[in-house]
């Protein structure tokens, strides 16, 4: 096998090089913005390979991607559990935090967030995810502190 890829080399390089150099012009073209957490790699697949194919696979990306964080995380349960009070407007972290401590005592519920700070910590770092699968908006507060929206 190695002797024929050897014989083949040149011919196997040449249609390479071919196919290297149309892309060439797509990837000089200007980038796009984009939302995706890989967004260097998003926008130089959406130039060679368009922004529509590229599109269905960052949301089947984004979808899987919502599924593995949010089967280790606590929050999706306490938001199912959340029936009312709160939602709908705008809450502090610190709010949240004492609404979700109860549901979680309530229903007994996986809870690992010892105070307000270490709850919006997590918040943070999964607000795309929140928005993605619950239309959580967020929004600067008093004193620099966040506030969340969750949607009715």
């Amino acid at each position: 096998m190695i002797r024929e890829l050897l014989a083949r080399r040149n011919r196997i390089w040449g249609g390479l090089l071919l196919e290297l150099n149309q892309l060439i012009p797509k990837i000089k073209q200007a980038a796009t913005d984009t939302r995706f957490r890989l967004a260097d790699w998003a926008s130089l697949a959406e130039r060679t390979i368009g922004k529509d194919t590229v599109d269905n696979i960052i949301k089947g990306l984004s979808g899987f991607q919502n599924e593995a964080l949010f089967g280790n995380s606590p929050i999706p349960s306490i938001i199912e559990e959340w029936s009312g009070g709160g939602r709908g407007v705008y809450l502090s972290t610190a709010e949240l935090y004492e609404k979700w401590k109860v549901i979680a005592d309530e229903y007994k519920l996986w809870f690992p967030y010892s105070n307000p700070r270490s709850l919006g910590m997590h918040l943070e770092n999964i607000k795309h995810n929140l928005n993605q699968s619950y239309g959580v908006d967020w929004r600067k507060g008093s004193q620099r502190k966040k506030t969340l929206l969750f949607p009715r």
